[in-house]
């Protein structure tokens, strides 16, 4: 028996195809527009945050400083009225006292020392506590060095190393905050020679008293520090 296949066709009413929807397409790309700008806005919404916290920080940092500058403004008014000294000029203030670097004359004084008005100096480069230098300046018929005048501290302003600080005759040893020099002589009041913030006796120990370091050729200044340290140190004899 011959049997007899009929092919199988869908039929022809029948059909099966996919349309998008063109308004789901077109929203979701102009939703996916939106992205960019969104992550923008979100970044600067960061960015202002943390400059407002910037800005409040900044904010306290110069109300400290302006409270900080009128307490020394205080201060000082305090201790001209009390002292009836007149204030340092703006160079002796900013302690921008500008000098050149000299030669020293070794003049009338023993070999290694220097001439300056009557007086001879030993710029010692070793180091010592401020007991052991006083000693070493006695043992040359002398004493650590005595600031008499203004004048006397350009001239060793002009030939120490400038980033040094040397060890002088000075010291509160007896009562705080009475400064006096080893020769027995009290420090003269009208002398603005201590550094800025000095003498501060930090930690309450400094009772010393020594030519400060600095970066430049400028006048030295004068600072407290531990008589316990080592520094470099300066004799000063009468020729």
């Amino acid at each position: 028996m011959d049997t007899e296949y009929q092919q199988f066709q869908l039929p022809a009413t029948s059909s099966f195809s996919f349309q998008p929807n063109g308004n789901l397409l077109t929203g979701a790309k102009r939703a996916m527009g939106y992205v960019p700008y969104g992550l923008l806005l979100l970044l600067l919404f960061i960015l202002l945050l943390l400059t407002g916290i910037k800005f409040g920080e900044l904010h306290k940092d110069v109300q400290a400083i302006k409270v900080h500058m009128g307490r020394m403004v205080h201060e000082w008014e305090t201790y001209t009225e009390d002292t009836g000294l007149a204030p340092p000029t703006e160079d002796e203030a900013n302690n921008k006292v500008v000098l050149e670097r000299i030669t020293p004359v070794q003049g009338s004084c023993k070999n290694d020392w220097v001439f300056f008005q009557s007086s001879c100096y030993l710029v010692h480069s070793g180091t010592s506590n401020w007991s052991q230098a006083e000693q070493q300046c006695v043992s040359h018929g002398g004493h650590l060095l005595v600031l008499n005048t203004v004048e006397e501290l350009d001239y060793i302003s002009k030939i120490v190393q400038i980033h040094r600080s040397y060890w002088i005759g000075l010291a509160d040893h007896g009562n705080e905050g009475q400064w006096g020099w080893v020769d027995g002589t009290e420090m003269n009041p009208t002398l603005h020679v201590w550094d800025v913030g000095q003498p501060d006796n930090w930690g309450n120990k400094e009772d010393c008293g020594q030519i400060h370091h600095s970066v430049g050729r400028y006048r030295k200044m004068l600072n407290d520090a531990d008589c316990k340290l080592n520094f470099s140190y300066i004799c000063k004899v009468q020729a």
